[in-house]
Formats: C-alpha cells, structure tokens, sequence
C-alpha cells in the first residue's frame, strides 16, 4: 500500500505540477495544492498539514527564494526541494544557503522520490530533536528557576574563585551576584579565625579524595558582621576540570535558639526543685536529677509510669480529681502533695502543676514544679507544739 503524501507545489506551470504528480505516483498516494503568488502559499501554510514542498525557482509573480523568506518567517519546518527548468550551481548553492533541502532539473526527475524519501526522514529525525532539545531547555530553564529561587544559598567553585552563586547566596553575604561571581573565592568570604579551618578541613579534601562534605564554619558578610554558616560540599568537574558545587545555609537563628534551649535545658537539669514532664494521660515523660534524689527512684523506673506511683494513701479521691480537672482545663494547680518515696518514707511536696500548650493552644503536656518542704512542716509542728507549752 502506497504512503499518502500531501505535498504543496509552487509553480505557475499546471503541466509542470502534473509532471511531479506523476513522478511521484510509482510510489506515494499524493494529494496537492499548486500555489503561485506569496498570498496563495500563506493560504495553502494555514491549513497545514503538508509533508513536503515543491517549489520552481523563478515565477512571474513568485520566486523559489520569496516562498523560503516565508517559510522561515513563519518558523515552519517543511521539508523544501527546489525544481526548476534550468538551474547552475551558482542558483543552486545559492538556493541551499537560502535554507532548500535539495534541488533538482526538471528533466531529470529521477532523483525526486529519493530525494523526498530521504528528506522526509531526516525531517522526523529533526523534529525528533528539536522535541529533544525542547524538553531538554524546558528541563534546565525548570532547574534554573529552582537553583535561582532556591532559599538555599548554591554555589559552584573552581580553580578557588565562584563560577556561579545564587541570589540567595549572595544576599547571605550582602553581594549581588555579579559582585562575586569570578571575583572572590570562598576564603574572602569567612571569618579570619575559620579560614585555617576552611582550608584544612572543606576546600583541601575537597580538592584531594574526599567526593562530599558537611562542615560548619563562621562567614563575613560585605559590612564585616559575621554569621553562622552550615556548608555542603561535592566534588565534581565543570567543562573537563575539577570544581566544588556546594549549598550553604544560614545557621545563625537556628544556633542562637539551640543556644537558649541548651540554657533553659541546663538550668531544668541543674535546678534545685523537682520537675516533672507528663504526656496527656498522665504518663511521665521527663524527670530532672533533682526529683529523682527526692524520691530515690531512677530514671528508668519513672518514664512511662504514672506519678501515682508516689501515691501515698493518706490524700482522698477528692483531692486527685480535683487536681486533674484543674489541670486539664488549661488552669494553674496549686497545693501539697503527700507522697511516699521508694523507701517508703513518707514527705511533703509543695508546688505547682500546668498545662504546656502548643502554638495552637491545645494542651499536649502537663508540668510539675515541686519543692521537698517535709523538713519545712516539721519545724513548723514543732514550733507550734513549743508555742501551745508556754501557753499552758
């Protein structure tokens, strides 16, 4: 079965166009349209469809080379063979460089099935690329508006100098871009007291056998103030040479919060009150150092249970739900608490039990803050006893 072609013929010549249609019937099915004037061939372009164009070389109204400005102007691409009745090497050169595919006699068209057939494939093979090459620019222009829009600061280095650095990077640094890029190396950029370190342990593994690093180190803004910096480092190679492609992140916020953190941390652990962290049912989470020396268990032996663990059996089932029903609306509980400790002693617990709230405001955790006062109590009896003698 003979392949359909639809071809668009540009001749002025009927007879001539039918010499091509004949010609080509040994072996496609061909359906065509004959143009002759600039206005009939963008008419017969905005139908589309056409697999192929024929087009004579001079024309009393037309020429072979107006109807390429067209085609090209349009950006369409049609593969475009040039028949005429005479033509030398000059027009014929002149006709390639002008952006024809091929170009034939018309005597001598024994060559235009071959020259169609090969021209139709090297045409799917063109669009076959040109998608490639589309997807390919659609992909690196995506990666492109990702690594500029990056809140991550992206950096690439060679030969110790920036070969690129992102917007971010360079506002981490209060630079522009252009203010860095094969300007400054990243030794410019840190603080004095971290360079040696810089070198010694990121840009030289680096640069010797290491393939990636993670390493913290302190930088130096454009107006001398410092930050700190978290670097991720990868060896690799840019136009046949060893380079660094790298991310850095602005750590100073997070270290400051890790910081407070690691105060209020040290300063629960040290305290010399007990404190006590549950969950929402009641199940400890947490005991500081103190609470275990008041009540002699370990740490081991609290987590997961529940304070009434201490219960001693003197305080009434009042008193518990009363407790907890303060406590888990939200509201402030304050009071004593008589407790036993693992040795059975009993004693005596001031303090105080809330809610810890999320950012939402939902209750997620209760906390106790007590105080050993057994000793307090007992000196308070015994001054009241020594008061109601010299009474009598």
């Amino acid at each position: 079965m003979k392949h359909a072609l639809r071809i668009l013929i540009i001749d002025d010549s009927p007879d001539d166009a039918a010499l091509i249609i004949r010609q080509l019937q040994r072996e496609f099915a061909p359906s065509f349209e004959r143009v002759e004037t600039a206005e009939e061939m963008q008419a017969a372009l905005d139908k589309g469809g056409w697999h192929i164009i024929v087009s004579d070389w001079v024309m009393p109204s037309f020429s072979g080379l107006s109807a390429l400005h067209i085609l090209h102007e349009r950006g369409i691409d049609i593969p475009f063979i040039m028949v005429s009745g005479q033509m030398g090497e000059d027009v014929a050169v002149e006709a390639m460089r002008a952006g024809a595919h091929d170009y034939l006699i018309k005597d001598r068209l024994t060559r235009l099935i071959p020259a169609i057939k090969r021209e139709l494939n090297e045409s799917v093979v063109r669009r076959e690329r040109r998608s490639a090459q589309e997807a390919l620019s659609a992909t690196e222009a995506r990666f492109q508006s990702l690594v500029e829009q990056s809140l991550v600061g992206i950096f690439m280095l060679q030969n110790d100098l920036f070969i690129y650095v992102n917007p971010k990077f360079a506002q981490l640094f209060c630079y522009q871009p252009e203010d860095l890029i094969e300007k400054k190396s990243l030794l410019e950029l840190v603080a004095q007291d971290d360079q040696l370190r810089v070198i010694t342990q990121f840009l030289r593994p680096l640069s010797e056998d290491c393939d990636s690093l993670h390493f913290f180190f302190q930088g130096r803004r454009s107006d001398a103030s410092s930050l700190d910096l978290e670097v991720n480092g990868t060896r690799t190679r840019i136009n046949g040479r060893p380079a660094v492609i790298g991310t850095i992140l602005d750590i100073t916020e997070r270290k400051r919060t890790e910081a407070e953190l690691s105060k209020l941390w040290r300063a629960v652990e040290q305290s010399p009150v007990s404190v006590v962290i549950t969950d929402l049912m009641g199940k400890i989470e947490y005991v500081n150092p103190k609470f275990l020396d008041v009540t002699g268990y370990t740490e081991d032996e609290l987590v997961g249970q529940n304070p009434s663990i201490l219960k001693s059996g003197t305080m009434g089932r009042d008193f518990y739900q009363n407790l907890w029903q303060t406590i888990s609306s939200g509201r402030e509980w304050h009071g004593e608490l008589h407790n036993r400790k693992k040795s059975g002693e009993l004693f005596w617990e001031s303090g105080s039990i809330s809610a810890i709230k999320n950012s939402e405001g939902r209750i997620t955790h209760f906390v106790a803050v007590k105080e050993d006062v057994t000793e307090k109590k007992r000196q308070i009896d015994q001054l009241r006893q020594v008061q109601k003698m010299e009474a009598v």
